[in-house]
C-alpha cells in the first residue's frame, strides 16, 4: 500500500484485522488469514516533508491438508491514521 502526505512516520497508527476469512470462487471452501503484522518503509524520521511511504502487510495463511485448490478471495480493512 501506498501511504501519501505523511509529515511524522512516528506518528502513524496501522490497524489491521485479527483475521480474515477467504472463500473459494466456485466452491464453499474457505481459508483463514490471521496474526496480520505491517512495515512502513521510506523516510521514517520526524519531518518527511509530505513524502510518500509503503505499508507492507504480511499475514499468515492457515491451509489445510485436504485444501481444495483454486482462487480464494475476501476483503479486509487497513486504516492508517496520523496522530
Amino acid at each position: 500500500f501506498r501511504v501519501a502526505s505523511v509529515t511524522d512516520p512516528t506518528r502513524l497508527k496501522v490497524t489491521l484485522p485479527a483475521l480474515v476469512v477467504l472463500s473459494r470462487i466456485g466452491g464453499g471452501e474457505t481459508l483463514v488469514t490471521r496474526d496480520f503484522v505491517s512495515r512502513i518503509a521510506g523516510c521514517l524520521a520526524a519531518d518527511c516533508g509530505g513524502s510518500t511511504l509503503t505499508l507492507d502487510v504480511g499475514l499468515t495463511l492457515d491451509i489445510g491438508p485436504d485444501q481444495a485448490p483454486g482462487r480464494y478471495v475476501g476483503t479486509f480493512t487497513v486504516t492508517v491514521n496520523e496522530s
